[in-house]
């Protein structure tokens, strides 16, 4: 189970994935903070479309950070019901950091899906 949650939620899902209950967006200072990880780090883990290169103490820190801990099924419940639901990210698009940062985060994310699957 967790091999194949690995390949399915890269670290740039997970980022855009992380946000308070049911509301906004974590920022990365919010991620840094929660996770003891320096916010440039937090920053090249989003930015990356699979887990390659990253420590697994890094790792385990982020996804707890961005509420996405694999080992944690509530998290991952939630996670596979929204993407089940065909993800709008309204919570993102709402942010004033939509088009500067999530969108492309969002665009990379849909990319790096397409190369995968193909």
């Amino acid at each position: 189970m967790f091999w194949t949650r690995l390949k399915r939620y890269p670290p740039v899902l997970c980022r855009l994935l992380a946000r308070e209950k049911r509301g906004r967006p974590l920022t990365t200072a919010e991620i840094a903070q929660r996770s003891g990880l320096p916010p440039a780090r937090v920053e090249a883990i989003s930015a990356s479309t699979t887990w390659h290169g990253v420590e697994v103490p890094d790792m385990k820190a982020f996804l707890q950070a961005c509420g996405t801990d694999f080992d944690h099924q509530k998290d991952m419940r939630r996670v596979e019901d929204y993407l089940r639901k065909r993800p709008k990210f309204t919570y993102l698009k709402r942010s004033p950091d939509w088009s500067t940062y999530y969108y492309p985060l969002v665009r990379k994310w849909m990319e790096s899906r397409h190369v995968r699957s193909t």
